[in-house]
């Protein structure tokens, strides 16, 4: 993750505080590329970050996670005590190791960046964001893993990722994955060799402003394939210098996998013959039950097969929008 590997590698480097040391001691080390902020260990080894200065914003206490606002403290730097006056506290609440890198490379990437640009205004908002992020950590699974990949696997090859980041739902159940102005693009994954895939009668029944198009991907197990943790890390890395769509990408991963999150960033699956399967259709044709829907029925839920249907050319003139434009033709 560059300079996150950087951050990983200094916090690595920390002694940690002998439990016993005076309230408030932290062995820490200044982020070279953002001076208001230090990488820290608690005396039981677990990260922490320091942002130097004052803010009026209440603190939260999660199961793995904890913010201070105005907190004092010293941070140990090899035979040196700096006193901090006042500063924010960012700390990892886990003992859990691989939580421990997530904190450092994730976090410190959105944080340093914030802290480079000095704007305290925004930290209300990121501090926000990180709390529903950590929340999400430890909740049930929304989403299943090839799905997720999926839409992943889309992001990463498109002409323009930030902008489908975006665009991307900022919840699992959304009626669309990506939606811009009037455009929408819906993501659906099979692993059977078929271009049959579930639907929601919303999704392919639009109002004639609407123009929605579905994104149909074959998808393969594959061990030595393309993880998902790698494609959720190259997005990331897609929007690195925007610590809000950063922030984004991870919470929607995280509301995706839930507490199975280290399990599932593993999953593997053939990437080459992913995309190259990647083809768009028009959700208008798309078969679907008859419509009027008879009275007090609702939430329809049905299947069908895309492989009879004609496939979408993106570069026609009709599927210009900055939505379709943003997908564009980068890996295929």
């Amino acid at each position: 993750m560059g300079g996150e590997g950087e951050l990983l590698e200094l916090f690595q480097s920390l002694a940690q505080p002998q439990r016993g040391t005076a309230q408030g001691d932290l062995s820490g080390v200044r982020v070279p590329s953002a001076e208001p902020l230090y990488v820290c260990k608690d005396s039981s080894g677990r990260p922490a970050f320091l942002l130097s200065g004052s803010v009026m914003l209440p603190p939260v206490r999660l199961e793995n996670l904890e913010v201070r606002h105005r907190v004092r403290c010293n941070v140990v730097a090899g035979s040196q005590s700096i006193p901090i006056a006042s500063a924010t506290l960012i700390c990892c609440q886990s003992d859990d190791r691989s939580l421990h890198e997530y904190f450092i490379q994730a976090l410190g990437g959105v944080l340093t960046a914030f802290a480079a640009r000095g704007d305290p205004a925004k930290l209300g908002s990121i501090i926000e964001s990180l709390s529903e992020l950590f929340q999400a950590i430890t909740s049930e699974p929304a989403s299943t893993a090839q799905g997720l990949w999926a839409e992943l696997a889309l992001i990463d090859g498109a002409a323009s990722p930030g902008i489908l980041i975006d665009a991307w739902h900022t919840e699992v159940d959304d009626l669309y994955d990506f939606s811009l102005g009037t455009e929408r693009i819906e993501v659906k994954s099979s692993a059977d060799k078929t271009r049959c895939h579930h639907f929601r009668l919303e999704q392919v029944d639009n109002p004639p402003c609407v123009h929605a198009l579905v994104a149909s991907m074959l998808v393969d197990r594959a061990a030595r394939g393309v993880s998902l943790g790698e494609l959720w890390d190259r997005c990331r890395m897609h929007v690195g210098a925007s610590p809000t769509l950063q922030i984004k990408v991870d919470a929607i991963c995280f509301r995706s996998l839930g507490k199975n999150w280290q399990r599932w960033r593993e999953t593997s699956f053939d990437h080459g013959r992913s995309i190259a399967s990647l083809s768009f259709f028009d959700a208008a044709t798309v078969p679907k039950p008859a419509t009027p829907i008879p009275a007090g029925v609702s939430d329809i839920r049905f299947v069908a097969d895309l492989s009879a249907l004609e496939k979408i050319d993106l570069t026609a003139s009709r599927f210009k929008g900055p939505l379709i434009e943003a997908v564009g033709v980068k890996k295929r």
